[in-house]
């Protein structure tokens, strides 16, 4: 019993990590598209 509560608490620890690097990904997309958003409202003289 007590193996599988650790086996259990390495899944929840690498879900943690998984979800936590889903929500860093997200934010960088999210902050993507607010740059590109940002820089089309520029003129175009710049490019």
């Amino acid at each position: 019993m007590e193996r599988y509560n650790s086996r259990q608490n390495q899944a929840t620890a690498s879900l943690r990590k998984i979800t936590k690097l889903a929500s860093y990904q997200m934010r960088a997309l999210t902050q993507q598209k607010a740059l590109v958003r940002s820089s089309s409202k520029q003129d175009k003289i710049e490019y």
